[in-house]
């Protein structure tokens, strides 16, 4: 038996020195938004309940919490150094303002329902949308002052910028249509009817068009005239999420909570469809990264990450993660992945390289599954319906030594200490229950 388990370890061991996917987890809080500050090298998070959470990159640690009840969203301008977080409830909307060296807050600005804010690297600005207020208030980000509010559709919660031609599009979703902003006028020049509420929006600065994907279709419209161009039907998409890459293309994802989602790929100067993949369900976010040119797919009714290689045309592999993942963002090396309905954010290395082996996804054999994986204080491992629920758990060191049996039940709690109340070292685990539910678990020092 020993033996047998100390060959078992020792295999997944070498997958996990080679093809390691999950790097670490983190504890957080639930996360609904996320965005990268490259020069403090600090991922910023929004939890509904413990406000602005920033993460350092090279501990993948909490080194900041700036209390902000019911916090949204967040942006970052990188000239001025600051992140935006909007938060509150009803008629309390506000605007929190953090110091991007010190992660402290600085002030919060009275913006009632602000919803999402937009930096504008060329002027230095913040574009703030304002739900029932039906505006979008423009700031200053040198000394954080209200410049001006311009008045657009009814309930915008999703701005996009055009650089090219100095116009932000507002997404409004009770009227269901697209207001374009002038930004050097401060004025909405157009506002064209969608027939559906914009689920999302991206700007291709190589085609000059922005695409707005709503029910069961994308309307295209053309940068450079402010006019609808086309509308691209999405048959058995009841909504979209939407990112751009490999610079010529535009990669419209399904959202349908009830069936299996695609992923679409678009070729933006042809206004077609090039292929199509299918993904979990619910598809909330993608996160593109030019370096490893993979598509991170955050599919929150499934509770997985599916990975797009090959030019965006096959899809690699997919990951379980926590309980309903919701947003990620890349930084150099790394893809953090947060969730609304567990406090952990994963960190997933950002490569193909061995991404098949997926031995730390939380599920490394399919009748088991630990999460978080890495852990440091606790973990919860379940036992997946196909296998026997009554058999006990037991825990086993890399040497194949037993440190910790759990009676039956089918989950179980570790708070990572042996049968004699010890705390374990950091290291690699084998979990094994009846047959052949196995998995491999990762626990951190502090």
């Amino acid at each position: 038996m020993t033996k047998s388990l100390t060959a078992l370890a020792l295999a997944l061991l070498v997958g996990w020195a080679s093809g390691q996917y999950v790097l670490d987890s983190i504890n957080a809080g639930g996360m609904g938004s996320l965005v990268f500050n490259e020069a403090a090298r600090v991922v910023y998070g929004t939890d509904d309940y413990f406000g602005l959470v920033a993460i350092s990159t090279d501990s993948n640690k909490v080194i900041s919490r700036v209390p902000a009840d019911g916090a949204i969203l967040v942006a970052y301008s990188v000239t001025s150094a600051k992140a935006y977080c909007s938060f509150g409830h009803s008629f309390s909307e506000s605007l929190l303002v953090v110091d991007g060296h010190t992660h402290q807050r600085l002030r919060a600005l009275y913006l009632l329902e602000a919803k999402m804010s937009l930096w504008d690297p060329d002027s230095d600005r913040l574009y703030v949308a304002c739900g029932d207020e039906n505006e979008v208030t423009v700031l200053s980000c040198r000394n954080d002052s209200v410049l001006t509010r311009i008045h657009v559709g009814q309930y915008p919660i999703r701005l996009v910028l055009n650089r090219r031609h100095r116009r932000v599009y507002s997404l409004n979703d009770d009227d269901e249509s697209v207001s374009i902003i002038d930004m050097d006028g401060f004025s909405v020049v157009r506002t064209i009817p969608l027939g559906s509420a914009p689920e999302s929006g991206w700007y291709s600065p190589v085609s000059d068009r922005l695409y707005v994907g709503g029910t069961f279709e994308v309307v295209v419209i053309d940068g450079a005239r402010d006019s609808l161009r086309l509308r691209l039907p999405i048959l058995g998409e009841s909504g979209l999420s939407m990112c751009g890459c490999l610079g010529d293309s535009l990669l419209a994802v399904g959202a349908d909570g009830d069936a299996a989602s695609h992923i679409r790929v678009l070729d933006a100067f042809r206004d077609s469809f090039v292929h199509e993949m299918p993904t979990g369900r619910m598809v909330l976010s993608v996160a593109w990264s030019p370096t490893s040119a993979l598509l991170y797919c955050v599919s929150g009714h499934d509770d997985n990450l599916t990975v797009v290689g090959d030019r965006v045309s096959r899809v690699v592999t997919t990951l379980a993660v926590s309980d309903g993942p919701d947003a990620a963002v890349v930084t150099p090396g790394r893809v953090y992945v947060g969730h609304i309905n567990s406090p952990w954010v994963y960190v997933i290395r950002d490569t193909c390289s061995g991404i098949a082996e997926d031995h730390l996804s939380g599920r490394v054999c399919a009748l088991l599954e630990a999460r978080p994986n890495p852990f440091v204080s606790s973990v919860l491992i379940r036992c997946l319906p196909e296998a026997g629920r009554d058999a006990p758990l037991r825990i086993y060191a890399q040497t194949g030594v037993l440190v910790r049996t759990l009676a039956g039940g089918g989950s179980w709690h570790w708070d990572g200490r042996d049968d004699h109340g010890r705390p374990v070292p950091a290291g690699v685990y084998v979990l094994r229950s009846t047959g052949e539910a196995g998995a491999l678990l990762v626990v951190k020092s502090e």
